[in-house]
């Protein structure tokens, strides 16, 4: 993994001491209890018809080595920030999501063939305020998925039908929707394959509205898109690398903005 660019670490210290200051003993005390903004998605999905999906003329904005942090809070209140990171591991494009300065850690690798995007494995590790550990392991067959979950000692291996491609995890969800096509009006779909549940499902997508934003990283004009009849949206960069700026979850009830971006590529 490529180290963090000096750049990028003045002012990340900055924000990270000032955060550690302020606010680390609060949320210490508190132990938040961590809502995954995406796992509340699960329930909502497997409501949606798993029908046939016309799969949309992906794009790929980013460059290789891109680092994007993003504040998440609830009401106001920061829960945790999230550090995610476009990276190459052999042959396939390795996506990680990390939460930092948390009680309750979290980290997500998804390992995606480069050009489909097509999920070959994703890996999630999550620790609870007590220390307990639990761990799930997806493996993409070229007939089947194995999934592997762990709670502390315990392991319970199960399987799945491969989905009808195009499919992707739903743990990619954020990343996947700086690829598609948006435009003023543009509508579409694609099919999530969703471990925690072993199902899979269609969500619809829709660009509502463009609208100029305003984050903690500064002001974005954005494409804003709804995730039909779920209760989020995103707010995607219009113009390239389309770095998500915003995403709200109602279900969940927290809001996660841009803090901080550097977009890659070679130095």
């Amino acid at each position: 993994m490529p180290s963090r660019p000096a750049a990028l670490e003045v002012v990340s210290g900055a924000r990270v001491l000032k955060f550690k200051q302020e606010g680390e003993a609060v949320i210490k005390e508190k132990r938040i209890k961590i809502s995954h903004g995406l796992m509340a998605l699960l329930t909502v999905l497997l409501l949606l018809c798993s029908c046939s999906v016309e799969p949309p003329e992906l794009r790929i904005p980013w460059q290789t080595g891109e680092i994007t942090v993003m504040e998440v809070s609830r009401d106001g209140e920061l829960l945790f920030y999230d550090e995610s990171r476009v990276e190459v591991d052999g042959s396939l494009l390795l996506f990680t999501s990390e939460y930092q300065f948390t009680d309750a850690p979290l980290m997500r690798r998804i390992y995606l063939d480069p050009e489909t995007l097509l999920p070959r494995r994703s890996e999630i590790t999550f620790t609870t305020a007590e220390g307990k550990k639990s761990a799930l392991e997806v493996l993409y067959g070229e007939e089947e998925i194995k999934m592997s979950k762990k709670n502390g000692q315990k392991e319970e291996i199960t399987t799945a039908p491969l989905p009808e491609p195009p499919y992707f995890d739903n743990e990619q969800l954020t990343l996947l929707v700086r690829t598609l096509p948006l435009e003023a009006g543009w509508k579409g779909k694609v099919r999530l394959f969703v471990p925690a549940t072993a199902q899979t499902a269609t969500i619809n997508f829709e660009v509502v509205r463009r609208e100029e934003v305003t984050v903690p990283a500064g002001m974005y004009d954005c494409y804003v898109v709804e995730l039909m009849k779920l209760g989020q949206w995103a707010w995607v960069g219009v113009e390239p690398p389309c770095p998500l700026v915003k995403y709200v979850d109602e279900s969940a009830g927290t809001i996660s903005e841009l803090v901080e971006y550097y977009p890659g590529g070679s130095e």
